[in-house]
């Protein structure tokens, strides 16, 4: 009986490190999506306070009116800050996510713009 309630627990906890909101929307449930891409900006070092954050938005083929729909919350809808691209891709691999490709680009301000595509691992 202790067997079935501990593999009970395990599988209740896999599913809830597996939700990944995107304006209330749990990515990891939709069942065609396949791939996603992340935008994220970092602040350089050079110009970074020594708390600075990147921002990360992702978009999955979503229809969305507001920039602020695209930023990634928890399960009991916080905003999910990341303190790197690697923290991020950490995150996401956790999660079932793989890197496809990645790349950068000049943004305002001296900040690096990082765009990546990730594919759910099968």
């Amino acid at each position: 009986m202790k067997t079935i309630a501990t593999i009970a627990l395990l599988f209740c906890f896999n599913i809830s490190l597996a939700q990944i909101l995107v304006n209330d929307v749990d990515i990891n449930s939709l069942p065609d999506l396949r791939y996603i891409q992340l935008s994220y900006v970092e602040v350089p070092v050079a110009f970074s306070q020594k708390n600075a954050k990147g921002t990360l938005r992702i978009d999955y083929g979503q229809d969305f009116k507001k920039v602020r729909e695209l930023i990634v919350k928890d399960k009991e809808g916080k905003v999910i800050e990341f303190n790197s691209h690697i923290d991020v891709l950490n995150f996401f691999y956790k999660n079932g996510w793989s890197l496809f490709s990645s790349y950068t680009f000049p943004s305002t301000n001296n900040y690096v713009s990082i765009s990546t595509i990730l594919e759910r691992r099968q």
